[in-house]
């Protein structure tokens, strides 16, 4: 059996199913200037996780790390 899933796993990670885990990087600068629009109530946060090209859980983690580094 753990003959199949590691064939089955080498198989998915061949046909780039699966990915290594590591977090995308933020591009802080355009971070800085989208969550200033943000802030001001000019952009929603669906026009903000576009324009960063992350999901809303991304979106709302980064604005919390954000945040803390930055009071």
């Amino acid at each position: 059996m753990l003959e199949r899933v590691a064939e089955g796993v080498a198989a998915a990670k061949a046909a780039g199913k699966v990915t290594d885990g590591k977090p995308k990087p933020t591009d802080w600068d355009k971070f800085k200037n989208i969550y200033g629009q943000w802030c001001a109530g000019k952009l929603t946060a669906a026009a903000c996780q576009k324009l960063m090209g992350m999901t809303a859980a991304t979106w709302y983690r980064r604005v919390k790390q954000w945040d803390n580094n930055n009071k």
